[in-house]
This record gives C-alpha cells, sequence and structure tokens, in this order.
C-alpha cells in the first residue's frame, strides 16, 4: 500500500511517494520507494518508483536494470529503453507473477512501475506500467500517479496541474501537498515524503523534506481560514457583508504570517543544500 507518482514540468520530471513500507500486511517501517540509476556506460539515468508489493517490485526493478545495462550505446533512445523495460517485465511476470497463487488478489505479487528516462540521444521521458505494458505519460496528461492513494492523490493534483510547464518551486508545492493530504487521510499510505527531480540535462536532485516542510505546515490554517469564509459567504441570514470582510482580512493576515514564517524557515535551510547533494549523490545507484 502506497501512493506513488511522477510530474511532468518546465525543467524535468519529479518523483514522489511516501516512506511507509508494509510487509505481509502488518508490519509498517519507513524506507525508500525511489530507486534512481545512473548507467556510466551508455550514460542514461533511469529513476523509479513502484506501488505493490515491495519485494517483487524491487525484484522487476532489477530486472529491468539488467536488461538497460546490456543495451549498446552510443545511440540509446528513449524507446529503446522503453523497450528493454517492457520485455525484461513481460519475462518476469510470466515466470514469477502470474503462476503465483495470489496473483490479482490482496497480499498477492502484482506491482505497478512509474519510471522517469533520459537519455544523451533525446532527452526526458516519463512512464508507467501495467504489468509488462509500458505506457508513455505525455505534456497532455501531466502527471502518472499509482497506489492505494492514487484516486484521491488524482482529485487533489488535477486542479493543480492546469499545463506541465510548471517551475520546480511550483512542481514541488503542488507535489507536498497532495502527498499530504493523502497521508493524512489514506489508511495505508504515512511517514515520511520523497521527492527527487531527473532534470533536461540529465541530472538527479532531491527537494524533499528541509526544501518542502513548510508547505505541509502552512495548508491547514490556511485551508481552514478558507472554510469559514466560505461559510460565511453562504450565510445569507447574515445581514450586511461585516462577517464576509472580517474573514477576509483575518485570512490576509494568516497569509501574511505564514509567507514572513515560510521565508525565515527558508533561509534556516539554505546551508543543507550541499548535504542534500551529497545525499542524493549517494542514492543514485551507479551500474558500470
Amino acid at each position: 500500500m502506497t501512493i506513488a507518482a511522477g510530474f511532468r514540468f518546465a525543467d524535468g520530471i519529479l518523483l514522489c511517494a511516501d516512506t511507509q513500507i508494509t510487509y505481509e500486511g502488518i508490519a509498517k517501517v519507513s524506507g525508500t520507494k525511489i530507486l534512481p540509476f545512473e548507467f556510466k556506460r551508455s550514460a542514461l539515468k533511469v529513476v523509479f518508483t513502484f506501488s505493490g508489493d515491495v519485494s517483487y517490485a524491487k525484484g522487476g526493478i532489477q530486472a529491468c536494470v539488467r536488461k538497460i545495462k546490456k543495451l549498446e550505446p552510443p545511440t540509446i533512445a528513449l524507446e529503446d529503453v522503453e523497450s528493454a523495460i517492457s520485455e525484461s517485465l513481460n519475462s518476469y511476470f510470466q515466470n514469477l507473477v502470474y503462476k503465483h497463487p495470489h496473483y490479482k488478489m490482496p497480499g498477492g505479487p502484482d506491482f505497478w512501475l512509474i519510471v522517469g528516462i533520459w537519455s544523451p540521444k533525446d532527452g526526458l521521458g516519463l512512464y508507467e506500467t501495467a504489468d509488462a505494458v509500458v505506457t508513455k505519460v505525455s505534456d497532455g496528461d501531466k502527471f502518472a500517479m499509482t497506489g492505494i492513494g492514487a484516486t484521491l492523490g488524482r482529485y487533489l493534483a488535477k486542479p493543480m496541474m492546469l499545463h506541465s510547464g510548471y517551475s520546480m518551486s511550483d512542481i514541488g508545492t503542488v507535489s507536498t501537498h497532495f502527498l499530504s493530504e493523502v497521508k493524512e487521510h489514506v489508511d495505508g499510505c504515512g511517514k515520511g515524503s520523497e521527492l527527487i527531480v531527473l532534470s533536461k540535462d540529465g541530472l538527479f536532485s532531491s527537494i524533499g523534506g528541509l526544501g518542502t516542510a513548510h508547505i505541509e505546515d502552512v495548508f491547514g490554517a490556511i485551508q481552514n481560514s478558507i472554510n469559514l469564509m466560505f461559510l460565511d459567504l453562504c450565510d445569507l441570514e447574515k445581514p450586511g457583508d461585516e462577517a464576509v470582510v472580517e474573514r477576509l482580512k483575518t485570512l490576509h493576515m494568516l497569509v501574511v504570517s505564514c509567507r514572513q514564517h515560510m521565508l525565515k524557515e527558508a533561509e534556516k535551510h539554505r546551508g543543507m543544500l550541499r548535504l542534500l547533494d551529497i545525499l542524493m549523490g549517494w542514492k543514485v545507484r551507479k551500474i558500470e
């Protein structure tokens, strides 16, 4: 059980997920669901996130990585990597997943992937899988989502994702907000939030934790104030506009206060950006 997503934005692709991993429907521990790889020989960059059975998903990703490693440089296109992923997943599902007695049952071996790919030949691609079927996420689609929290996640993200040309700051806000809400309201999604970017230049970076915590902190307070203002706006039994005007003034003061708080918190964390870069370097798995 999980929530994982991939978003297209102006400067790249962002993959995000919660960090709660459930084993056998009982044990809930923290762990990463985003696995970035750098293929040194071909210069390809590939990052996976997943939902479903953790062990089978990681096994399927390992099978994809082995197949991608065999691709011959220097002219590897996105469709070559897409085909390699599809072929390896087809074999993996045929040999292991489809034969499992609990396939398509609760607690079974099923899993779904969201994949970001960067090729030196033709740039970025965002993909999602259903068994061995690999589908490209277009600019028009804007994002892909998987896991038990995906229904609520799509409901929250769709009105905010008006286009795929957002800045990194804006896409970080959108993804952090929807993750926070899903973790709050969907059982089985929880722990921390992890966000990784694969840029148009083929570079990995992390914008999680320190860079987005302020979004979760302030959203609830602002949403409560908007809800109260909405109730006063619609209450036609109250004479005049005084209640609505007062709510609007309160919201204005709250927004200004939250903005000042966020700027102070951002300044505190600037010194940690280098550490995030170092940790990102450790997380990327180098494939010779």
